[in-house]
């Protein structure tokens, strides 16, 4: 036998029997009524808990008597064991009660062996009371995979007794992830609702606070219609609740999905669905010639990669436009078919060839509202401004004429807020950019000018935001638009002078007001420019945005270099969060933002790498 086997042989069975028979003990421990006697030194050895206390003048020093609470007493035999024969006494029935006692008695090396057992015991039967112990005790690696153990099993996590037991700060921070594994937010709102119901009178007053962390936008409207009939909701009042008023205007305005930027209304990244922004067409090659693409591909914002989709049934050529509605895509006029019109149907991964515009167009805007697709101004073969506006009726798939702008217009942007569309600068008749914001009520079915942007402006871009818009410039200028109740008719806005220097209905060879003149009259200068995006100088991008934050994708620097950067930014500071690398250069392409089942993201181009 080796000396140093010998040494602690002898040293163990010195203490084994000391502790059996409690010889020499100098202090006693008392726990659940049972009398342990013990030995300071090897206790303070073992545990700086007991060391403090026998190192100071309490009374537990004095007295000899030591009285714990919160340990059972066959637990604390096994911490014996351990401290004075290092037994491992950590076992599948006993781990948890052990990990909890050694850390309240700091008795550190035991609770590390409970740390390292637990990791590979980790189950989603025990995995929330795993998780609670470690955030206690600040074991912080064992706390993380408890937790992601919750995250990635939560359907079976919710049958589970420790489930219903969960405080709500803990189930909030469940539910809000980002990574919660569920096949539908409806299973989301049903374990809330157990949760709830496990003690309906002391946990309804939390329903506040649990309806601004659920998901309620992605429902089906059938779910949400009959959630609140559930008696855990029955104090919740549907005209004062944002949360639940967010919910209906989102299954009620198709339209406007894109334009919510609260993470409500955004898949999970272990979800079925993904939010997707899908490019369509575009340039490809400025030189020798054009070069057009009926390319159409995605970028996923869950999983950061690039996928193909099915390409566009013709090519539209250049400066056509798109829009969504729901889970349709449109894309209408092109310079090789200022007529075309097409539907990408994204639950069917489909495209098909819709009813032609009644005047044809290119250089347009068309933007959803209500139940209908607007196309507005543009150009044809045979005028460079045009003033009409087409309805193209979702319903009877038919098109109608339904006014003019006061203003022919192109290359321009426009967005919708209630039931009027904003179109915003552009370039008229006469080759020159404008100023005025147009409007025209979809109700009435007439034309307005409201007043001007800070500065004339074409091949602008704007995106809403909830109830507001954002208009990006070419040079990086962004303005912020909230609508406004000042309108001016055409026979109000000429009376005023307003049409001097810009073109009107009557007048297609006069020129753009000067600055000094609109500074001159304040009132008609509608936005504030809320900042400038740094080093930015390119045409014909475009912009989506997600959760608040602004994508410019693509486009041409006035060098005629084509770009395939995709910026992430702040549209009120400019400052930039984050670059994404597009899978090739092009610009005068088409962008807009759709939810799409996974099952149709399987022909993958590349895996996004972010230069930030």
């Amino acid at each position: 036998m080796e000396e140093g086997d010998s040494f602690m042989q002898t040293l163990t069975s010195g203490l084994d029997n000391m502790l059996t028979t409690g010889r020499l003990a100098d202090v006693t421990i008392v726990v659940s009524g049972k009398v342990f006697p013990c030995h300071k030194v090897v206790l303070s050895a073992m545990s700086p808990y007991f060391q403090a206390m026998f190192t100071h003048d309490m009374r537990e020093s004095r007295d000899g008597i030591v009285t714990l609470y919160d340990v059972d007493s066959d637990i604390f035999e096994s911490l014996l064991k351990f401290m004075y024969l290092g037994m491992d006494v950590v076992r599948v029935d006993n781990a948890e009660s052990i990990f909890r006692a050694s850390s309240l008695l700091h008795i550190l090396c035991l609770q590390s062996r409970c740390e390292q057992y637990l990791l590979n015991q980790v189950s989603h039967g025990n995995c929330i009371g795993i998780w609670k112990i470690a955030k206690m005790h600040n074991c912080d690696h064992l706390a993380k995979k408890s937790f992601f153990t919750i995250i990635e099993n939560f359907a079976q996590v919710v049958s589970t007794d420790e489930f219903e037991q969960l405080d709500v700060d803990d189930l909030i921070s469940i539910i809000e992830r980002e990574e919660l594994a569920v096949k539908s937010e409806e299973s989301v709102c049903d374990a809330v609702v157990t949760w709830i119901k496990a003690d309906l009178d002391s946990r309804r007053r939390h329903v506040g606070r649990l309806l601004e962390v659920m998901r309620l936008p992605l429902v089906s409207s059938d779910f949400l219609f009959h959630l609140f009939d559930d008696e855990c909701f029955a104090e919740v009042s549907f005209r004062n609740n944002a949360f639940v008023m967010e919910a209906f205007k989102f299954h009620s305005c198709p339209a406007q999905r894109p334009h919510f930027t609260t993470k409500r209304a955004s898949q999970r990244r272990n979800g079925s669905r993904d939010d997707v922004f899908i490019f369509i067409g575009g340039l490809l090659k400025t030189m020798p010639r054009f070069h057009t693409t009926k390319e159409v591909m995605c970028y996923s914002l869950q999983q950061k990669k690039w996928f193909y989709l099915p390409p566009l049934p013709y090519d539209p050529g250049y400066e056509f436009a798109v829009c969504s509605y729901g889970a349709d895509i449109f894309v209408s006029g092109g310079w090789l078919k200022l007529q075309g019109m097409l539907q990408y149907n994204v639950q069917k991964n489909m495209w098909k060839i819709g009813t032609s515009m009644a005047n044809g167009r290119c250089s347009h805007v068309m933007v959803a509202l209500k139940n209908s697709i607007y196309v507005i101004g543009g150009r044809d073969r045979k005028t460079p401004a045009v003033t009409g506006v087409e309805e193209y009726n979702l319903q009877t798939c038919e098109w109608r004429h339904v006014g003019d702008l006061l203003i022919g217009i192109r290359s321009m942007s426009a967005s919708a807020l209630g039931e009027k569309l904003f179109v915003f600068g552009g370039i008229t008749n006469s080759e020159r950019d404008t100023d005025a914001i147009q409007v025209f009520d979809t109700r009435s079915e007439t034309s307005s000018i409201i007043g001007d942007l800070p500065f004339s402006c074409r091949l602008s871009r704007s995106i809403g935001f909830d109830d507001h818009v954002f208009i990006i410039l070419p040079d990086g200028r962004i303005i912020r638009f909230d609508g406004t109740t000042n309108w001016k008719s055409y026979d109000d806005a000429k009376s005023e002078g307003y049409f001097s220097g810009i073109d009107s209905p009557s007048s297609d060879t006069s020129f753009p007001r000067s600055r000094e003149s609109k500074t001159s009259a304040n009132e008609h200068v509608l936005g504030k420019v809320v900042c400038k995006i740094p080093m930015f100088n390119q045409h014909h991008f475009e912009a989506v945005q997600h959760e608040g934050l602004l994508y410019l994708a693509g486009g041409k620097s006035p060098d005629n270099i084509i770009l395939k950067g995709m910026l992430v930014l702040n549209p009120m500071t400019g400052e930039q969060v984050n670059v994404i690398q597009m899978p090739s250069p092009r610009w005068c392409f088409g962008c807009v933002k759709v939810t799409m089942t996974r099952d149709h993201l399987n022909h993958v181009i590349y895996t996004n790498k972010a230069s930030l």
